[in-house]
């Protein structure tokens, strides 16, 4: 009867169910049961396509951050959030929030594991009291650090060689600041390649 009720709710949308690897329609885990090896603890907070949730490593004793599109996004959002997690995957920047791996839920869902940052995003400590000139200076300082650096690489994805990313939807929403004072750039899902659209990079799925 919950397959049922979640292929109507779908269907009522005019969209597709994202089947499992069981052959039945995925939904996202609720708190306390595992995704992969990650035990949920928390939702962080939902995006346009999206859920972010706090997660436990017990065999490393680690939190971490995973981000997981919603099992009745667009076909083609899905296929655009695998793509980003992959190019996350392969920036390190102490400024860039880290993908420490993506992985497949259900056999069919594509997951990254993230960098935890415990703090606010940019807009909520601007919501709650303006940022003294000094430290929005040093704010604008780091990003402009994790810019430079995105921009400046080179790699492959797919076997195609991919150059100068660059980010595109730069917001105090996707600019994470933890209670230690670390700045972390978020949300690569517009970015662009010189020449190359994500939106138009399809079939990535790994």
């Amino acid at each position: 009867m919950e397959d049922i009720g979640l292929l109507n709710d779908i269907a009522n949308r005019g969209l597709q169910p994202v089947l499992g690897d069981d052959g039945r329609p995925v939904a996202l885990p609720p708190v306390g049961q595992y995704l992969g090896k990650f035990r949920v603890e928390s939702e962080l907070g939902r995006g346009g396509i999206g859920v972010v949730y706090k997660a436990f490593d017990p065999a490393a004793e680690v939190h971490r951050a995973i981000k997981i599109p919603f099992p009745d996004s667009a076909r083609r959002d899905i296929d655009r959030f695998s793509v980003e997690a992959r190019i996350c995957a392969k920036l390190d920047h102490p400024n860039i929030i880290r993908v420490y791996g993506v992985d497949l839920f259900k056999g069919v869902l594509p997951y990254a594991v993230m960098d935890l940052v415990e703090g606010l995003s940019l807009r909520a400590r601007i919501l709650q009291q303006p940022l003294p000139a000094p430290v929005a200076l040093s704010v604008v300082a780091l990003l402009c650090r994790a810019f430079e650096y995105a921009h400046s690489l080179t790699f492959s994805l797919d076997g195609k060689t991919y150059e100068k990313l660059t980010h595109r939807d730069i917001k105090p929403g996707n600019v994470l600041i933890s209670d230690k004072g670390v700045v972390k750039l978020a949300d690569f899902g517009l970015a662009k390649f010189e020449g190359v659209d994500l939106n138009t990079m399809t079939g990535t799925m790994p």
